[in-house]
């Protein structure tokens, strides 16, 4: 008797369904099965795509996820006239998601918090792509004063630092079901820093 051919799987295709799936439970409440019936796969492919599992699948789905956002953030600065502005539509944005999509918070932060107790290889890889994320700040933070759109004399690196605690603690609070008003003039104060 013959084997069939394995079949191949989008690997991009199934880190997406894997990530709503990590988002929703976390890395310790979603099982292998919750993530193979996610991504429509037998534990045969499951296992093939993924070498390491469960494990391997989150972390390239949390380097997917944010390689994305901080693209968008990257390209988003090079393209804008004016930097910091549109660094306040990115903070403003978040609330403007669908109700869903709020309460999911920020997948880093999530598995930062989540990790924090238990696992310190997932701990440190939350760190280091959160600390990518205030790195992005910093050079978007660095265009605008060279466009003349931030005071030279401010610290890019208190303030990039300012705006990652800005995004890891609106995450948090959106999630307490705060209403978006309430959101936006808490984003609004933050970022005075700006102006």
């Amino acid at each position: 008797m013959v084997a069939g051919r394995p079949r191949h799987y989008d690997e991009e295709e199934l880190l997406e369904k894997a990530t709503e799936v990590f988002r929703k439970k976390g890395y310790a409440g979603a099982s292998a099965k919750d993530l193979m019936n996610a991504m429509e796969i037998g534990q045969g492919s499951f296992y093939n795509t993924f070498k390491g599992g469960k494990t391997e699948l989150y972390e390239k789905s949390l380097i997917r996820f944010w390689g994305g956002a901080k693209k968008y953030l990257r390209d988003g600065t090079a393209m804008a006239v004016d930097p910091i502005q549109f660094i306040k539509e990115f903070f403003l944005s978040t609330i403007d998601r669908p109700e869903k999509e709020i309460q999911k918070g920020c997948y880093a932060g999530n598995t930062l918090v989540e990790s924090s107790f238990f696992d310190e290889e997932r701990q440190q890889l939350a760190i280091r792509l959160l600390n990518e994320l205030e790195t992005e700040f910093k050079k978007a933070l660095i265009i605008a004063q060279e466009k003349g759109f931030l005071d030279k004399k401010k610290s890019v690196k208190v303030i990039s630092k300012h705006l990652l605690n800005l995004w890891n603690g609106i995450n948090i609070t959106s999630r307490m079901k705060a209403d978006r008003d309430t959101l936006r003039n808490m984003i609004e104060i933050n970022l005075k820093v700006l102006d």
